[in-house]
C-alpha cells in the first residue's frame, strides 16, 4: 500500500485541514473584498460631494460676475447720461 493511503488510513493525516484553511482564506477574501466596496463608496461618495460644492462655488461666482457686470453697465450708462446732458445744457447756453 502506497506511504500516504496508509497514513490517511492511520488516522496520521488529516484531510480536512486543508478544506478549513481554504474555508478561512476564502472568508478574509470575502471581508476584505467587503471592505474595498466600502471604501470605493465611500470615496464616490466624497467625490460626489466635492463636485456638488465646486458646482454651487462656481454658481455663486457667476452670479457675482453677472451682477457686477450689471452694475457696471449701469454706473457705464449713468455717466453716459451726465456726459450727454452737459452736453446738452452747453448747448442752450
Amino acid at each position: 500500500m502506497h506511504p500516504l493511503l496508509q497514513a490517511l488510513q492511520d488516522g496520521k493525516v488529516d484531510y480536512k485541514q486543508p478544506q478549513q484553511e481554504l474555508q478561512l482564506k476564502a472568508q478574509e477574501l470575502q471581508h476584505k473584498m467587503q471592505l474595498d466596496t466600502a471604501k470605493l463608496q465611500l470615496e464616490a461618495e466624497k467625490i460626489k460631494a466635492t463636485n456638488q460644492r465646486e458646482g454651487a462655488k462656481l454658481g455663486v461666482k457667476l452670479a457675482t460676475d453677472l451682477d457686477n457686470s450689471q452694475r457696471a453697465d449701469q454706473q457705464a450708462g449713468a455717466k453716459l447720461g451726465v456726459e450727454l446732458a452737459k452736453e446738452l445744457g452747453k448747448g442752450d447756453g
